[in-house]
């Protein structure tokens, strides 16, 4: 079972410091300062304003809620990151077994971000775009369907796009993005 690991952003406003907590289950893990200095006195003193235990932090908010704010941070999903989920997902769904997916196929992703990104104006349309291409997949021809890899995606783009528009056009029934509004 995967260990859950939690950020916490801390500031404290008397000396502009903003520092970042990250815990592994339950226990304290590390301490980085993101902005600000650290003093000898401060560094003598963090013991003091860090809880040893997730469990204790509201406990550690009431007491400290004068002196520090905290925030816990939440990581948001890079374009990449989306971008590849839904290529796992499409490509589990499709083939029935997930892709493989290296160096090369990370690139082969990047490119076809970049050209979705110039084609539909931005990162969120880009993902709109890409999300209908892979739902619209099942309704392109035999040959393209026979062509799930990303390198052959990447090459043929352009064509694909045609495709998918064509598709969308012709009153195939709505193949959407994440919210079935992208347009090509």
């Amino acid at each position: 079972m995967a260990t859950t690991t939690t950020h916490y952003k801390i500031h404290i406003p008397k000396t502009d410091t903003y520092l970042k907590l990250t815990y592994r289950g339950n226990s304290f893990s590390k301490l980085e300062r993101l902005k600000g200095k650290i003093t000898d006195s401060m560094l003598m003193e963090l013991g003091r304003i860090i809880p040893p235990r997730l469990s204790e932090m509201e406990k550690w908010q009431n007491h400290f809620k004068d002196k520090i704010s905290l925030e816990p941070l939440e990581k948001k999903k890079s374009h990449f990151s989306l971008f590849n989920d839904a290529w796992f997902q499409f490509y589990e769904d499709f083939t029935g077994f997930p892709p493989k997916f290296g160096a090369m196929e990370a690139s082969h992703l990047k490119k076809i971000i970049t050209h979705l990104t110039k084609v539909g104006g931005s990162p969120d349309e880009a993902l709109s775009l890409w999300n209908t291409i892979l739902a619209a997949w099942p309704k392109l021809s035999d040959f393209h369907k026979e062509n799930t890899d990303i390198k052959y995606i990447n090459s043929r783009l352009n064509v694909i796009l045609n495709a998918v528009k064509k598709a969308i056009n012709t009153g195939t029934s709505t193949i959407g993005g994440t919210d079935n509004s992208a347009s090509l």
